[in-house]
C-alpha cells in the first residue's frame, strides 16, 4: 500500500484547487462543517485538501482514516464517544470534538486504497443513501486526478528527455567543424 501511495509523489505536495474543490463538494453534499482529502503514510495521515482543518497531518493513532482505508465501502461512524475504537481518541475527547465520521477510500490504479475523501461533525448524525453514493463518487474523482497527475508527470518527463534529445543534435550540427548531412 505505502509502494502504491509513494508512486504518487503526493505525499507534502502543494494545495491544489481541483482536491479542495472535492472537499468543499463533500462538506456541502454531506452538510458537514469538516471536510478532507488525505492520503494515509506509515505513521500520520496527511491531509492534501481541508475544510475547517488547521492542521496539515495527524499521528495515525488518532486517525479515523486509518480504518476507512481498511474499507472498500463508505465507512460511517455515527456517534465517534459511542464506538469503542474511537471514544477515547484525543480529537474526540478534547480538540475538535469529532462525533460524526465517514470516509470513503481513494484508491491507486490498481485497486489500492491509499487516502480518503471523508466529512467530520462535532455533532452525532448519519447520511442518507444519496450522500453516501455521492461521497463514494467524490473519492473516485480524488483518486482519477491522481492518476491524471502521475501521467502528466510521465508526459513531462519523456518531453524532457526528448527535448534534451533534440538539443543534443542541434548542438552536434551547429558546432561541428566538418559538414554533416541527414540522409533519409
Amino acid at each position: 500500500r505505502l509502494q502504491a501511495l509513494y508512486e504518487y509523489d503526493i505525499l507534502d505536495s502543494a494545495e491544489e484547487k481541483a482536491f479542495n474543490d472535492l472537499a468543499q463538494l463533500a462538506s456541502y453534499i454531506c452538510n458537514t462543517p469538516i471536510s478532507l482529502v488525505t492520503f494515509i503514510d506509515r505513521y500520520r495521515q496527511w491531509f492534501k485538501a481541508r475544510k475547517n482543518i488547521a492542521d496539515t497531518e495527524t499521528p495515525l493513532d488518532i486517525s479515523f482514516c486509518a480504518y476507512a482505508i481498511q474499507q472498500n465501502e463508505v465507512f460511517i461512524v455515527e456517534d465517534a464517544t459511542k464506538d469503542e475504537r474511537f471514544k477515547d481518541f484525543s480529537n474526540v475527547t478534547g480538540g475538535i470534538q469529532v462525533r460524526f465520521y465517514a470516509g470513503s477510500p481513494v484508491r491507486s490504479a490498481d485497486g489500492v486504497n491509499i487516502g480518503t475523501l471523508c466529512v467530520v461533525d462535532t455533532k452525532p448524525r448519519h447520511l442518507t443513501p444519496a450522500q453516501q453514493d455521492a461521497l463514494k463518487q467524490l473519492a473516485n474523482q480524488a483518486s482519477q486526478l491522481l492518476e491524471l497527475q502521475r501521467a502528466n508527470k510521465r508526459l513531462a518527463k519523456e518531453s524532457s528527455k526528448l527535448m534534451q534529445g533534440v538539443e543534443s543534435y542541434r548542438e552536434f550540427f551547429e558546432n561541428s567543424p566538418v559538414p554533416q548531412w541527414i540522409v533519409d
